[in-house]
């Protein structure tokens, strides 16, 4: 007898998986290169793109989903920094976060957007010292993707606040600069991308 269909708290919209898997994981790793190389060389990932600051990260793809592996070096420990799941709804995302905002110390980043996904986001800390990033809207991305330098990881919020506080202050300064220099991305929604793919 197969097992009886999940049931959630409250009503959902459910999660946007499918050919795009479950959604991402982001691992911070003291040997960064090594890692790289075997998601990239032996597992045949793709590059979506990278950055440096405001610590290095890589992001990699194995379907059309901007990234499936998000690869950091943070000067911290290898753990699992985080895992995402990616809403149908805006509406589930914020009221996630309404949720999260009657216990504010579970939030491990605020609500924000990333410059490379474009996705709509925020992080929950778990017990076991690792994240799930609850989302929406996520980019996705084809053969012909150009894989460019990031100038940061968002585009605005996402102060993540077990940063230490000269990497937290490194990355509000990457906002201001992105915010005055007019940066913005396009929202397309679920809906959008499969009336676009049609």
């Amino acid at each position: 007898m197969p097992p009886p269909p999940f049931v959630p708290g409250r009503p959902l919209g459910g999660f946007r998986t499918g050919d795009m898997g479950i959604g991402h994981v982001a691992l911070i790793t003291e040997h960064f290169d090594e890692l790289s190389h075997l998601y990239r060389n032996i597992f045949g990932f793709r590059v979506s793109d990278h950055t440096q600051a405001p610590f290095r990260v890589e992001f990699l793809h194995c379907n059309p989903r901007h990234h499936t592996m998000g690869l950091a070096h943070t000067g911290g420990p290898a753990k699992i920094y985080h895992l995402m799941l990616e809403y149908n709804d805006f509406d589930d995302l914020g009221r996630a976060y309404d949720m999260a905002l009657e216990k504010p110390e579970s939030i491990g980043v605020t609500l924000g957007r990333h410059i490379n996904d474009h996705t709509t986001s925020f992080y929950l800390k778990n017990p076991d010292g690792w994240m799930f990033e609850l989302g929406w809207a996520s980019r996705t991305i084809g053969p012909n993707w150009q894989v460019e330098e990031l100038q940061g990881m968002s585009l605005w919020g996402h102060d993540r606040t077990w940063l230490p506080d000269h990497k937290r202050e490194e990355a509000r300064q990457i906002l201001k600069r992105l915010a005055a220099q007019g940066v913005r991305a396009p929202v397309v929604t679920n809906s959008q991308t499969a009336k676009a793919s049609q």
